[in-house]
């Protein structure tokens, strides 16, 4: 007989206060591949601040102001329900540069405290679970498997660029794949519609003896564990921590000011436009390789990085088939076609057929009929 194991939280039964071996915070990518590697301990509580679906009011607990450098929308860019941020991933895989674990005092970035080398097995273990098979910094593995010959990447004719491929997994939607699994994995229990807001420690600071949760009903629930696993993402887990202040003032493992000063993601910088001639070597058209779950884009060496005391960089090409005034026409005229004698449906037509080549490109790629050349690219 199978069971469920998920449990809602605002349950007017559900217990204040729970215990167990190892409680997990976050049913994101890691704490649902954490939960399926620990069949082995006794009992294990994964703990989830949204449902099963997305649902606005928890949703808007990621509301956020960024006040540095232009990143995403802090509301849009994560996801607060089970399954985490996977429910819109794209499943672009790549680990870190071997220059990314270096001291670079120059640019004050201190050195990691853990190297490529310790991490590495369990990155290869990543890999496996995510059913990723090449090496990330073999290209020539990578490219060969797909009769893509050496010549065709950018490494052969400039010595400092360098050809840095991402692959795709297939597993991108953690909540659906692994959901029925979870919910007969025997040692299992996953709380739903519950947040963490507070990581307890004794009172000489040195182990963490609970947390407390809440529900947006405003029931509070303590949960004692003998191991706590923080996985709510990088920017929520350093929140949590810094919140967590009542013992250790500037926030639990704070005492040298570093949580959340490390923050790693894609800063996007549109940098201008490329015309593509014949001579352009195509495999960099983001959409080129993405049928072989390839994505190849334009580097520095790290040799070059260091030499030139720069931060890693490297250059995606977005196609551009036609402009954005033309896509959103196309939107334009999906919505109002019920209404065939509105103007802006008649606007909207004259937008597309003034570009009638280029909105036929934009569709056959998006939907993935072919690959059209693009009139130019953004370098991205």
């Amino acid at each position: 007989m199978s069971r469920n194991n998920f449990i809602d939280s605002n349950n007017h039964d559900f217990p204040t206060k729970l215990k167990t071996n190892i409680c997990i915070i976050g049913a994101g990518a890691a704490g649902i591949t954490l939960a399926r590697n620990l069949q082995n301990i006794d009992d294990v509580l994964l703990v989830e601040s949204g449902d099963l679906d997305m649902n606005g009011s928890t949703q808007a607990l990621y509301k956020g102001k960024n006040t540095a450098l232009p990143y995403f929308d802090l509301l849009t860019c994560r996801l607060r329900y089970f399954g985490g941020t996977t429910n819109h991933w794209g499943g672009y895989c790549r680990p870190n540069d071997p220059i990314d674990y270096e001291g670079r005092s120059m640019l004050g970035l201190p050195k990691w405290p853990v190297d490529e080398k310790i991490l590495t097995p369990y990155i290869d273990k990543a890999a496996k679970e995510l059913g990723l098979k090449h090496d990330f910094f073999d290209n020539t593995g990578l490219f060969k498997k797909h009769d893509i010959a050496q010549t065709e990447i950018i490494d052969s004719e400039a010595n400092h660029l360098y050809t840095k491929v991402f692959q795709l997994t297939k597993k991108t939607r953690f909540a659906q794949i692994y959901k029925e699994e979870l919910s007969k994995q025997d040692n299992l229990r996953i709380c739903l519609n519950l947040n963490v807001i507070h990581i307890q420690l004794d009172s000489q600071g040195e182990k963490v003896v609970s947390v407390t949760c809440k529900t947006l009903e405003g029931k509070e629930v303590t949960i004692e564990a003998d191991v706590f696993i923080v996985a709510s993402h990088a920017i929520e887990n350093a929140r949590l921590l810094l919140n967590s202040n009542d013992i250790q003032k500037a926030g639990l493992g704070n005492k040298y000011d570093h949580v959340g000063r490390y923050f790693m993601d894609h800063i996007h910088i549109k940098a201008t436009k490329l015309i593509p001639s014949q001579n352009f070597p195509f495999i960099y058209d983001r959409n080129v390789l993405s049928d072989l779950k390839l994505n190849a884009n334009i580097s520095f060496t790290d040799d070059y990085i260091r030499r030139k005391n720069i931060l890693q960089y490297y250059c995606r090409f977005m196609p551009i088939y036609t402009e954005e005034q033309v896509v959103d026409s196309i939107k334009g005229i999906k919505s109002e076609i019920n209404e065939p004698f509105s103007n802006a449906l008649f606007e909207d037509f004259k937008v597309v057929l003034n570009d009638f080549s280029g909105a036929k490109n934009h569709f056959l790629s998006h939907f993935s009929l072919s690959q059209p050349t693009p009139k130019y690219y953004y370098l991205d």
